[in-house]
């Protein structure tokens, strides 16, 4: 049904909704000590090092590959998971309640909860565009990258924000016309 890949390993979702990995170990390309629990699969996500799939019709996560990307990750959650977004080494899971979590290397955007509608990953950070219009973003920390940007900047992506789009290293957001 799928592949996604890593940069040393590839994961394909079957038919049967049982998952397939393969390539460096170190990458995600060993997936035995979790193969059990991937039995149901609906969705499959990669960042650079790690795999990260939905399970339980959305209820749960299971990750493998490296630990400083997987943070050992699977959970069964109360709410299903919508959508997950990845930096290079870490993962953020919007699920239906509109909650984000985040788990993997901190320096990256592995630790953080918020709420939003949507989120966006690029190399090193994360985005949420939040329910008022608002956007939040956070990681970046190993490139010591500044987030906050200018007092200017920091008001106009306060409100009226549509959508958000990710390059490499940054973030553009689209405000809705005035």
């Amino acid at each position: 049904r799928s592949i996604r890949a890593t940069d040393s390993a590839f994961a394909a979702l079957r038919a049967d909704a049982t998952v397939i990995a393969w390539g460096d170990a170190t990458g995600g390309g060993d997936a035995q000590s979790v193969q059990s629990d991937l039995q149901g699969v609906t969705e499959l996500y990669a960042c650079k090092y790690a795999f990260a799939a939905v399970t339980k019709q959305g209820f749960g996560i299971v990750c493998w590959g490296s630990a400083i990307a997987t943070g050992n990750v699977k959970c069964s959650l109360e709410v299903p998971v919508r959508h997950i977004s990845s930096t290079s080494s870490a993962f953020a899971a919007l699920d239906a309640a509109g909650t984000v979590r985040c788990w993997g290397d901190p320096s990256s955007g592995g630790e953080m909860a918020t709420e939003a509608t949507e989120i966006f990953g690029n190399e090193v950070a994360f985005a949420a565009l939040k329910k008022d219009g608002s956007v939040v973003t956070w990681g970046g920390h190993y490139l010591d990258l500044e987030l906050t940007g200018s007092s200017k900047t920091l008001e106009q992506l306060s409100s009226g924000i549509c959508h958000v789009s990710a390059t490499c290293l940054a973030f553009a957001a689209l405000k809705h016309d005035a």
